[in-house]
């Protein structure tokens, strides 16, 4: 044996002694929560999709992707077919919300504009507004508390169908109105996204698009300004390129299928540029992940303030509907398309799932067939392998998620009126002063009716820790905002963003129900939903479920 083979044999039995087989070969990322094993995740998913499906992409963190199956069948492109890898493009199907939000979050910001204004003043002018569509904002459409119900009256051919994003039904949908019993319960509906592509518009000053009376070419520039404007602030800013609503390459595209696909051909989607907003987008699974490390880390998608109400709202993300949808302390988003070729042919379809996880490590999985859970959905496939790569501890060699200089405990705060000395954990450090007692913290941008004052705990050597001690008046009035708290020194200026929210306090006895969907009891104002809260509780706008009034 040579001298550097013995090194080596060396070097390795110390890794596996010291770190653990697992964590000397893949990655361990730990919070306050848990800690989730990326290496097993990506094995619990590769493992449920090799050989199930017809095709699969699966990328975890910044692990090497993992990919198989075909992305067009032998009898689609003979003699052997097409390879699937993380290039190849897709319908993203529902994916295409999250994207959609960032653009709005975006257009929003730079017109100093929050996610609570009514989308009234944006609608086109001629637009009949039936009843209280005055009184829907963004934030109800990010997170489908508009109160559209149009698909569930299938009887009534007049009812506007709000899994539909034509012109023409969004158009229909602000004109029959919304009945005020219907925004007290989330339902997912892809009107809400799909109308913010008739909003864009308006919101950039594009008058010259409300000033089309053909209301077919209006449709046309409305849906090619957000494409224009979805790549110009969206993809070309962390992709490099731009993306379509529709298959551009021949070869360069997985084909939807039955698993196993037959010699019936795979289904293409056609153009779908004027529906694209609420699903569409043709992305490759490397596209989705550069997009979420993006919005995950660093500036380029989003500030931190909007990144934070994005993450705390959960503004376009499944769990913003239906919290149970993702993993606790996760955000996620799903997609599903299908198609069946005939009355009696196999089902065929793309799965695609998009989540940030511990530490906002991206996941991302591209199927173009059912998948193999029950039900076939990506949201229980991805659940379940999460489960199994969770840890309740932190073996040797995990790697935490990083401090910011000054950090909060959590970056979500939700109140109920006359809620008083609710504690967030803060810890900042002085990298360059030398004196700590010259730290300042304060907290401005709250909400009407909250304070919030900062609480010394400790004084560590060059550095304070304490708490944020919010509080918020009987009289406050629900909704919430990104605040600003900043930790100053003679030398440096420490800032996070922290989203606010109050909520209305359930009344003793009031009845919430069991799940997220029951009617909102009286004691909480009659426009929020609880799961399963005792008396006494906070309903939280957040989440759709009951928090500690009084931790």
């Amino acid at each position: 044996m040579t001298r550097s083979a013995a090194l080596r044999l060396v070097l390795t039995a110390w890794l596996l002694a010291n770190v653990g087989f697992r964590a000397a070969f893949a990655e361990v990322v730990c919070d306050d929560r848990a800690c989730l094993d990326l290496g097993l995740l990506k094995q619990n998913l590769v493992s449920g999709l090799k050989d199930k499906v017809e095709g699969y992409v699966v990328i975890v963190g910044d692990l090497p992707p993992a990919f198989g199956g075909l992305a067009q069948s032998a009898s689609d492109a003979p003699p052997n077919g097409v390879a699937m890898t993380p290039q190849r493009l897709s319908n993203v199907a529902s994916l295409s919300k999250v994207l959609t939000t960032v653009a709005l979050l975006q257009a929003l910001e730079k017109r100093k504009l929050t996610i609570d204004q009514k989308i009234a003043p944006f609608l086109y002018p001629d637009w009949p507004k039936g009843p209280n569509v005055e009184s829907v904002t963004f934030k109800d459409l990010l997170t489908h508390r508009s109160g559209f119900r149009g698909a569930l009256v299938s009887s009534d051919p007049h009812y506007p169908d709000c899994g539909s994003t034509l012109y023409s039904n969004l158009k229909a949908q602000i004109a029959f109105g919304i009945e005020p019993a219907d925004r007290q319960i989330p339902l997912y509906c892809n009107a809400n996204i799909g109308l913010i592509r008739e909003l864009l518009p308006q919101l950039e000053g594009r008058k010259d698009i409300a000033a089309e009376r053909d209301e077919n070419k209006r449709a046309k520039k409305s849906s090619q300004f957000y494409i224009d404007y979805v790549n110009e602030h969206v993809f070309r800013s962390v992709l490099n390129a731009s993306r379509a609503c529709k298959r551009t390459s021949r070869s360069d595209y997985a084909l939807a299928y039955s698993f196993p696909a037959d010699s019936t051909p795979g289904h293409e989607w056609s153009d779908g540029g004027l529906i694209c907003g609420a699903s569409n987008w043709v992305l490759s699974a490397k596209d989705i992940h550069a997009l979420l490390t993006a919005l995950g880390h660093g500036g380029k998608l989003l500030s931190e303030g909007a990144k934070t109400a994005m993450g705390c709202q959960r503004l376009g993300w499944d769990n913003g509907v239906r919290p149970a949808d993702c993993p606790e302390g996760n955000l996620c988003k799903h997609g599903a398309v299908g198609y069946y070729p005939s009355p009696d042919a196999p089902y065929q379809a793309v799965r695609t799932y998009a989540g940030l996880f511990t530490c906002d490590t991206p996941v991302v999985l591209f199927a173009n067939s059912p998948l193999p859970s029950t039900p076939d959905d990506a949201l229980t496939f991805v659940r379940d392998a999460l489960k199994r790569a969770t840890l309740d501890h932190a073996p040797k060699g995990a790697r935490h998620c990083r401090k910011a200089q000054f950090s909060l405990a959590t970056k979500c705060v939700t109140l109920a009126p006359g809620q008083s000395a609710l504690r967030v954990a803060a810890e900042t450090f002085e990298a360059r002063g030398r004196d700590a007692s010259a730290i300042r913290v304060a907290v401005t941008g709250l909400p009407e009716g909250v304070t919030a004052k900062w609480v010394e705990a400790a004084r560590p050597i060059r550095a304070a820790a304490g708490f944020i001690e919010f509080s918020a008046s009987p009289a406050a009035p629900s909704g919430h905002a990104v605040a600003r708290v900043t930790a100053r020194s003679a030398v440096a200026s420490y800032a996070a963003a922290v989203d606010v929210t109050v909520g209305e306090s359930c009344s003793a006895g009031a009845g919430c129900e069991s799940s997220c969907g029951g009617a909102a009891p009286a004691g909480c104002g009659g426009s929020l939903v609880c799961a399963g809260c005792p008396s006494g509780e906070a309903c939280s706008q957040t989440t759709s479920v009951c928090v500690p009034a009084h931790p």
